[in-house]
């Protein structure tokens, strides 16, 4: 035998008797923790709660789930019964329209005509003798850069454009405004 094959074996009966006598120490002392101490016996006259009365396994839950829900509901989960079924309503007498005649020589009102867009003449650049003038007008917080001769939105069209006023004609409805600059 060797010298750690000796230490190993008298580590080994050091720990054989560190069990020993923890198990003679536990249990020839007689308590044990099954055993109820002085506190739990002085209860023991109390009544005891009553288990519940209604618990049951409600397996008509579990047969009225369609076939590809099978694994993947939790079984202990609670869930309420489903809800009675409606009693049938009571059937209403028919009771047919009544008819009213429109006289019918009456025209039919013409559809509003769509207004013309309200734009707002910000500001004008003179750019050159032969470019023009390019003017900033909004509308519905977009701005657009024009000269004259262009065209916004593909039915607005500038005709006539000042340092004072800018003409803008409406193609749909054929109409044309004018608007002042904003100082």
């Amino acid at each position: 035998m060797t010298a750690s094959d000796k230490k190993k074996g008298a580590i080994l009966v050091v720990l054989l008797i560190v069990a020993g006598v923890t198990w003679g120490w536990i249990y020839r002392s007689g308590t044990t923790a099954l055993t109820p101490g002085p506190a739990e016996k002085a209860v023991k006259g109390a009544k005891a709660p009553k288990p519940l009365q209604d618990a049951q396994i409600r397996l008509d839950l579990l047969q009225s789930e369609p076939a590809d829900d099978v694994g993947r509901k939790n079984l202990f989960q609670y869930r309420q019964a489903p809800l009675p079924p409606r009693p049938p309503e009571t059937s209403r007498p028919y009771v047919p329209p009544t008819i009213t005649q429109t006289p019918i020589n009456q025209a039919p009102t013409p559809p509003a005509a769509p207004q013309s867009k309200s734009f707002r003449y910000e500001g004008f650049s003179m750019l050159s003798k032969k470019s023009g003038i390019l003017a900033t007008i909004s509308e519905g917080g977009n701005t657009y850069s024009v000269r004259e001769g262009d065209c916004v939105m593909g039915q607005y069209c500038v005709r006539r454009l000042t340092e004072r006023d800018l003409e803008i004609e409406d193609l749909q409805l054929k109409s044309s405004r004018t608007f002042t600059r904003v100082q």
